[in-house]
């Protein structure tokens, strides 16, 4: 009876440990991973003594890691495979940029001129953006899909 309890306390005991390793290898792993988050959204920047610009596609990359990550112009992915390079965007940074973590940066580009991009490019209705940030190493980080509607926004007035 003894010899079967202590059978039992020890496989017990031996299960928890396994389970407490698993845990602390997957989040010691999290830990060190590197995470980027990108946001696609539309707003707005002052134009100063004018009141607001016009509407802009603004990316939002932020670092929820636990390390800093070099990253590079962000770009836009289109469904048939092209993409949007942003080369010397607009932001309140300089690429590549060391973004440190619990950080983020932004870039933004006027939504009526990325609309005639896309549309000059053979594009049309509705299309899904996706935005894609990369490291120096070449790692990929995509936002979830943002649809577009290249001929309503392509042809609306600039001025607003």
């Amino acid at each position: 009876m003894i010899e079967s309890i202590a059978l039992i306390v020890t496989a017990l005991v031996a299960v928890y440990g396994a389970g407490l390793s698993t845990w602390t290898f997957y989040h010691n792993r999290a830990r060190t991973r590197i995470r980027l988050n990108i946001e696609i959204a539309m707003g707005f920047l002052p134009v100063m003594g004018s009141g607001l610009g016009p509407t802009n596609l603004i990316l939002e990359v932020s670092n929820p890691g636990h390390r800093a990550v070099t990253v590079q112009p962000p770009s836009i992915l289109l469904p048939d495979g092209r993409q949007v390079v942003f080369m010397n965007p607009n932001s309140e940074v300089e690429f590549p940029f060391e973004l440190r973590e619990g950080k983020n940066c932004h870039s933004w580009t006027p939504l009526r001129d990325l609309a005639i991009q896309i549309g000059d490019a053979g594009l049309s209705g509705t299309v899904d953006l996706v935005a894609s940030v990369k490291d120096l190493v070449g790692n990929e980080f995509k936002s979830k899909k943002w649809p577009l509607d290249v001929d309503d926004w392509s042809t609306r007035d600039p001025e607003g």
